[in-house]
């Protein structure tokens, strides 16, 4: 994509002076790489929308998570993510639909992905009956060759526990 080097030069650059005086005077270059972003995004909506109906009209900058971090209950007290993310979904990306995750980030830690992030309880509770009951097939397809050469499973925030029930 044109300009794309623009995200990761300004995300390496932010990851080495994570604070709010560096990045006010890089207010353009953030800007500058958010607006490739957001044009990435649109770009990635126009070919999801050819198989997925649900996602026509979705607004680019509306998929897009904000840079700043939530540190009221972080040890980690630094201000902005050193990634840029997206949520493509019908309804918006905090509406708890199926969608696809865009996660830029330099150093080979960029990812797209797909599937529900946080569903509603009983979404969630219908999710796991359907794998339960469907496990085998799922199992089945999940260790095809085929399967594995196209995905890779994400297992960062897998549970540590098994669910009840």
């Amino acid at each position: 994509m044109k300009n794309f080097t623009k995200i990761l030069a300004f995300l390496e650059q932010l990851s080495r002076n994570n604070n709010r005086e560096w990045f006010n005077d890089n207010k353009t270059e953030f800007e500058e790489a958010r607006d490739v972003f957001v044009e990435f995004l649109a770009y990635l909506i126009g070919q999801i929308e050819l198989f997925d109906k649900n996602i026509i009209g979705v607004d680019p900058k509306k998929a897009m998570y904000r840079i700043y971090r939530d540190t009221r209950f972080s040890k980690d007290k630094t201000p902005y993510k050193t990634h840029f993310g997206g949520y493509i979904c019908e309804f918006g990306r905090t509406s708890g639909n199926p969608g696809y995750y865009v996660h830029i980030e330099p150093e080979g830690h960029s990812i797209i992905g797909g599937g529900l992030y946080h569903p509603m309880p009983d979404v969630l509770a219908k999710v796991r009956q359907e794998i339960d009951y469907n496990g085998d097939k799922l199992m089945k397809i999940m260790n095809k060759d085929s399967f594995k050469k196209r995905f890779d499973i994400y297992n960062e925030d897998k549970l540590v526990r098994p669910p009840k029930g």
